[in-house]
């Protein structure tokens, strides 16, 4: 599977396994629950919250949803998901937004590790949203 590119239609999989209107997809390998702390979630649920989205977290420690008024959950409804994304076979981490009508709105197809932290990488990544 090719990265995916903004203005491209998101694999049905990807779109039916997370319901949200909007979706927040992203790859961050080296990733912990332990690395954010909470009030570096708080700032990602206040993102989420402003953007009306779901926030799906994969990393090497698993697969995370987290939504804007609900605590952090390990997801096993993303795991089918996950192995079609990461066909995507990129070197780097990856955001990537879908909206509600399946489309991509934005993508990051990094070559290095965007971030340990989500709170400092999110930000540059919604605000460049069109």
């Amino acid at each position: 599977m090719r990265a995916m590119a903004s203005g491209a239609a998101a694999p049905e999989a990807v779109v039916h396994t997370f319901p949200s209107p909007t979706r927040v997809l992203a790859f961050v390998r080296r990733w912990s629950v332990e690395a954010e702390g909470p009030v570096a979630l708080r700032a990602i649920r206040n993102r989420l919250r402003r953007l009306g989205a779901e926030l799906i977290i994969l990393s090497d420690t698993g697969v995370w949803s987290l939504r804007a008024d609900d605590e952090l959950q390990r997801s096993d409804r993303a795991m089918a998901s996950a192995a079609i994304l990461h066909g995507m076979r990129t070197r780097g981490d990856v955001i990537i937004v879908i909206d509600g009508a399946g489309i991509v709105r934005f993508a990051h197809h990094g070559t290095d590790s965007l971030a340990t932290s989500l709170a400092r990488a999110l930000p540059t990544t919604l605000d460049r949203l069109p």
